[in-house]
């Protein structure tokens, strides 16, 4: 079996791991509810400035919640895990076409 082939099963484990964290994430702190504890006008800025700081907070919560379960499963883990918390994060913050 290859290298590749022996590590999918982690591989998937690990973005259902993510993909449940961002929805969680999601839920627990949507961008308008982050919009109305820190109003656009407060602080110069416009609502489409406000959503990288947004993003940082579910980035966090998913961060938090999957770092003690994949530290010790995937090496480098503490380095890249926000990475993908904040690709997968995209997927669920950005509008979806039909």
């Amino acid at each position: 079996m290859s290298a590749a082939r022996a590590t999918a099963p982690t591989q998937v484990e690990l973005v259902k791991d993510l993909a449940g964290a961002a929805e969680r994430a999601c839920a627990a702190l949507s961008f308008p509810a982050f919009l109305m504890e820190h109003p656009p006008d407060s602080d110069g800025k416009m609502a489409w400035d406000l959503h990288q700081h947004y993003e940082q907070v579910p980035v966090s919560r998913m961060d938090e919640e999957l770092l003690p379960r994949w530290r010790d499963a995937l090496s480098g883990t503490s380095t890249y895990l926000r990475d993908n918390c904040r690709a997968m994060l995209a997927t669920f913050v950005v509008p979806r076409q039909a």
